[in-house]
């Protein structure tokens, strides 16, 4: 079974925590319209790797491992490993 949600959830915390400005460079970088992902959505492998190239782009080392320690209390892997 496909993994669902992980650009949803990747989308989420970087709102949270750093505003919809993010958001707007992030599909700027990546090219892929995040916003139209959902909590449901299946994940589009490709989508999902030019977000994580962006997002690694986006964060230092610190907040990239802060978004993965958010996923793992969520039960969450955000990428393919």
């Amino acid at each position: 079974m496909a993994a669902v949600g992980r650009i949803h959830f990747v989308v989420e915390f970087l709102e949270r925590k750093y505003g919809a400005f993010a958001i707007s460079r992030l599909i700027m970088m990546s090219g892929v319209p995040v916003r139209s992902f959902t909590a449901t959505t299946p994940d589009d492998r490709e989508a999902l790797q030019k977000v994580r190239a962006a997002v690694m782009n986006l964060l230092s080392r610190d907040e990239f491992e802060e978004l993965l320690r958010a996923a793992a209390l969520e039960g969450r892997e955000p990428w393919d490993t």
